[in-house]
C-alpha cells in the first residue's frame, strides 16, 4: 500500500490521531484503519494545506500502537507520535520479560508481615509496565489478593470492590500485606454513614501534614447502587487519581447490570476516575466471550469503539425463531479469536498452578461470614 497518512498524538499522550484519505469515501485508508480495533472515523474532516482528509482517532493502548507500528501505509509522524508508539511497544516487551525474570532483589521492598513469592513479584513488576492496568487472572490459590495490593501500594488510597462474603477477608489481607488502615463499608445505613464520615476525615487531611496517611476502603458490589448522592461523591473523590481493585471481576461481566454501569460511570470512565485499575478473577469468561467486554472497558476504555463493534468482530449472532413471526437475536458462536487473544494478551496476566514452582504448602483459612435475617436470630 502506498497511501500516506499523518499520525499525531494528543498533548496528554492519551489519544492517537490519524489523518489521510477521503473524508467521506470508503477508500484504502478507511479500509485499513477501520479494521483496527479501537479506531473510528471522526465526522469532522482534517484540513491540511487546504485539503480535506479523513480523520481517525484511537486511545493510546498497546494494541493501537502495535497497529501503527506494523502498518504498511506510509506514515508521516507528528511531533512525539513515533516516540509514544515506540514506548508502548517497549513497555509491552518489558512486561512480558518481567513475568519470566527471577526478581529476588525487588521482593525485599514489598510487603510487611507477608513477603511476596517469586511469581507475585513478577506480576507486580509486569503490571507497572502495563501502566498499572491489568486483568489478573491467575489460578485460584496463587495469591491474587496480595499481588493486587502490592501492585496498587504506590497509591495513597485504594478502593476495593468485592462480593459481600469476602469483605472482612480483604480487611485482614490489607492489614497483613500493606499494614495500612482499612475501612469496610458495611451494616445498617446508619452504620455505613458513620464509616463514610471516617473516610471523609481521612481524606481531608491537614495541609500542614508532611504526607497524607494511606488507607484502603472495601465495599461490596451490591451496596454500590444503594449509595446516596453524597456517598457516591465521596467514593468518586476517593478513587480519582488513585487505585481501584475489582475482586471476582466477573461480577461486572454484564454490560446491562446496574452495578457495571455504576462502576463505568463513577469509578472507571474513559477520562478521569482511577488511574490504577486491577481486576482479579480466575474465570474472566464464565459463559461466552462477551463476558470480557465490560471488564476490558473498565481497564482500558475505548479498546473497541462500542459493544456493537465488539460483537461484529468476535460474536456469531443468529436470529432464532420460536415458531411465530417473533425472532430473538442469540449468540451462537465466536469468530476471529486470534485478534481478540492478541488484545487480551496485552492486558492479562494468567498463570496456572502447575507452572508455578515456588508455592508453599497449602494454607487453610476460615473466612468470616456475615449473618443476616433468620440466620442472625438463631
Amino acid at each position: 500500500m502506498t497511501e500516506s497518512v499523518l499520525v499525531e498524538v494528543s498533548g496528554d499522550h492519551s489519544r492517537f490521531s490519524l489523518k489521510g484519505g477521503d473524508p467521506r469515501a470508503k477508500d484504502e485508508v478507511f479500509g485499513v484503519v477501520t479494521k483496527w480495533p479501537g479506531w473510528k472515523r471522526i465526522n469532522v474532516p482534517a484540513i491540511i494545506d487546504g485539503l480535506r482528509l479523513g480523520h481517525y482517532q484511537a486511545p493510546v493502548w498497546a494494541h493501537t500502537a502495535a497497529q501503527l507500528s506494523n502498518t504498511t501505509m506510509r506514515v508521516q509522524w507528528g511531533e512525539g507520535a513515533r516516540d509514544v508508539v515506540a514506548k508502548a511497544m517497549d513497555d509491552l516487551l518489558y512486561a512480558d520479560r518481567k513475568l519470566h525474570e527471577d526478581l529476588e532483589e525487588p521482593r525485599k521492598h514489598l510487603g510487611t508481615e507477608r513477603k511476596p513469592m517469586r511469581h507475585q513479584a513478577q506480576a507486580v513488576a509486569a503490571i507497572g509496565y502495563m501502566h498499572n492496568r491489568a486483568l489478573l487472572a491467575d489460578d485460584m490459590g496463587l495469591g491474587k489478593t496480595s499481588t493486587s495490593l502490592w501492585a496498587a501500594m504506590h497509591c495513597e488510597r485504594i478502593l476495593i470492590l468485592c462480593p459481600a462474603s469476602v469483605k472482612f477477608n480483604w480487611q485482614r489481607e490489607v492489614k497483613t500485606t500493606l499494614d495500612r488502615p482499612c475501612y469496610v463499608i458495611d451494616g445498617t445505613p446508619k452504620k455505613r454513614a458513620s464509616v463514610f464520615a471516617d473516610i471523609l476525615h481521612a481524606m481531608n487531611y491537614s495541609p500542614h501534614d508532611p504526607q497524607p496517611a494511606p488507607f484502603t476502603v472495601v465495599i461490596n458490589y451490591d451496596l454500590l447502587i444503594q449509595l446516596s448522592d453524597l456517598q457516591t461523591d465521596v467514593i468518586e473523590g476517593l478513587v480519582t487519581g488513585q487505585a481501584l481493585i475489582c475482586d471476582e471481576s466477573h461480577y461486572l461481566k454484564s454490560r446491562d447490570a446496574a452495578r457495571t454501569k455504576w462502576v463505568l460511570k463513577h469509578l472507571a470512565p474513559a477520562k478521569g476516575g482511577a488511574t490504577t485499575r486491577i481486576l482479579c478473577t480466575g474465570t474472566p469468561v464464565r459463559n461466552l466471550i462477551d463476558d470480557l467486554y465490560s471488564q476490558v472497558e473498565i481497564i482500558r476504555p475505548g479498546t473497541w469503539t462500542s459493544y456493537w463493534d465488539f460483537s461484529k468482530r468476535y460474536l456469531d449472532i443468529a436470529a432464532i425463531s420460536f415458531g411465530g413471526p417473533r425472532t430473538v437475536q442469540k449468540i451462537v458462536g465466536t469468530t476471529n479469536l486470534p485478534e481478540l487473544n492478541k488484545i487480551v494478551n496485552t492486558l492479562q496476566i494468567r498463570r496456572i498452578t502447575d507452572k508455578v514452582i515456588d508455592l508453599p504448602p497449602k494454607i487453610f483459612t476460615y473466612p468470616e461470614l456475615e449473618l443476616e435475617g433468620d440466620h442472625l436470630k438463631v
